[in-house]
Order: structure tokens, then C-alpha cells, then sequence
């Protein structure tokens, strides 16, 4: 791997898709190209959503693109991550990425985006995941997988479906989660992201992005086991707050180093 930098990833869409014998099942997904889930339409909803948040959160978020579909627009905040309710335009967005990618490759001639990728860092050849939720309509779920599911030029998508055919796919039934994968030809535990779930993470990302002060007084300080340190007026002091009618104040104190002795007054004579 000596054309590679440091810090970039062989397989930036290499994904967690569930649990097998062994520990955790990953999939590179450009490699794949395309990966339908289908079944019980709340599981397969749980487990693309998880692959959509795993993917917003990658270590390598920024060496790859998402484009969600019919579900997601809580993920617009992440860096590459784009949500689309429009299939259409996003269907026109992937056909100009495939004939442009085309032609980058015969000029260049490289054999795919991630051979590309391995001699030449550069976002000219950054790989694209669609992933689409349950409610995009099976002729858009087909569309999509015509247009964008070409390991060659780095684009896969993940899709919920019962009809779609898909180069691999996972199917899921019963209460058990359990579920054949194809292309491992083995039974995993899909990782997924029940509807609570999902918006407790929303309510989380938006607790963190909110500039306005949460007061001591409110939830989830009141309940804490450990006392809520303050900052008043003057900045070297600290108030803790062990309850609302209560006050410790730490007095301001002066710090020698432990290095040095402190001077007698004969010391500064000259």
C-alpha cells in the first residue's frame, strides 16, 4: 500500500451489517455495488437506518458520500451526507456521476475508482453509498440500482425492497432477526436501529448542536449524583452546587510551584 497516505482508508465504505458466529459481519459496500433488504418492512427500515447512521459517523465520514432517500434529513449535519426527497433529481445527479466517471477513468486509465484512489489521493474519485428507506417506491429503488450500483465506478446502493433485483441482498423474517447474507453465505444478526432508538440519537445530536446554556436548575442536571460545578462573576472562583438552597464556595488560593522554595526577605539582597 505504499501510494496510499497515511491517512487514507483502503475501503472508507466498509460497514458493520450485523453479528455472526465469530463477532461482527462487515461489508466493503463499494466492492458490492448493491445490497437489497427485504422482509419484515420495520426490520429492514431498523437495519438500512443503521448502516445510514454507522456511515454519518465513520472515521472516515470524509472520503465517501451519502446520499439518503426517503428517510434521513436528521444526517444532513454530518459532512457528506446529503438527504434527497426528490428521486428524480437525484436519479439525474448519478447518471451525470457515471458518465463523467467514465470518462475520468478511460483518460486516466485506471481500471476503478478505488485502484484510482490507491495511486492518485484525490476527491475526483470519491465513492458514493445510496441508501434508501422503505418508503421509496420500488420503480425508484430499480432506477437507482440501474443508474448507481457500479463498484467500477465506486457507487453502491442500499435499498429496501421485495422486488428489486440486487447483485446481494439479506432477508429478514420472524421475531429472531436473524438473517441469511448472501454473499458470506452465512446467518448474522443484522445491526439495526429501532424508531426509539433513532430518536433518542436525533434528540441527542440536537442537544449538541444547541448554543442555548441548559440551567442547572433543569433536567438532567437536577438529577445527577454529583454536584453541578458554577462559574460566577469573579472567574478564579467556583460555587458547587450540591442543591438550589445550598452553596459551597472554594476561596481563592495561590500556588507555588513544587520546585521552588519560597524566598526569605534577606534573599533579595544584593
Amino acid at each position: 500500500m505504499d501510494h496510499l497516505a497515511d491517512d487514507r482508508a483502503v475501503a472508507p465504505l466498509l460497514v458493520t451489517v450485523g453479528q455472526g458466529s465469530v463477532g461482527p459481519v462487515l461489508v466493503n459496500l463499494e466492492a458490492l455495488g448493491s445490497l437489497v433488504v427485504s422482509g419484515n418492512p420495520d426490520q429492514a427500515d431498523a437495519v438500512v437506518r443503521a448502516l445510514a447512521l454507522e456511515l454519518a459517523t465513520s472515521y472516515w465520514a470524509g472520503q465517501f458520500s451519502v446520499a439518503v432517500v426517503g428517510f434521513g434529513s436528521e444526517l444532513d449535519r454530518f459532512e457528506g451526507v446529503t438527504s434527497h426527497p426528490e428521486v428524480a433529481d437525484l436519479i439525474r445527479e448519478l447518471y451525470r456521476r457515471r458518465v463523467d466517471g467514465s470518462e475520468r477513468l478511460r483518460s486516466a486509465g485506471y481500471s476503478s475508482f478505488a485502484h484510482a484512489r490507491y495511486v492518485e489521493p484525490s476527491e475526483r474519485w470519491t465513492p458514493l453509498v445510496v441508501i434508501c428507506g422503505p418508503a421509496v417506491e420500488e420503480a425508484d429503488v430499480a432506477d437507482l440500482l440501474d443508474v448507481a450500483s457500479d463498484p467500477v465506478l465506486g457507487t453502491a446502493v442500499v435499498a429496501v425492497g421485495e422486488r428489486a433485483e440486487a447483485q446481494y441482498s439479506v432477508r429478514l423474517s420472524g421475531d429472531s432477526w436473524a438473517a441469511s447474507l448472501e454473499l458470506l453465505g452465512t446467518v448474522a444478526f443484522p445491526q439495526r436501529i429501532e424508531p426509539q432508538e433513532w430518536d433518542q440519537v436525533t434528540a441527542l445530536l440536537d442537544t449538541a448542536a444547541s448554543r442555548e446554556s441548559v440551567l442547572s436548575s433543569e433536567e438532567p442536571y437536577v438529577n445527577l449524583p454529583i454536584r453541578v460545578p458554577v462559574l460566577i462573576d469573579d472567574a478564579t472562583t467556583l460555587t458547587l452546587l450540591s442543591d438550589p438552597t445550598h452553596a459551597e464556595v472554594l476561596e481563592q488560593a495561590s500556588v507555588t510551584p513544587a520546585s521552588q522554595e519560597p524566598m526569605e526577605s534577606g534573599d533579595l539582597a544584593g
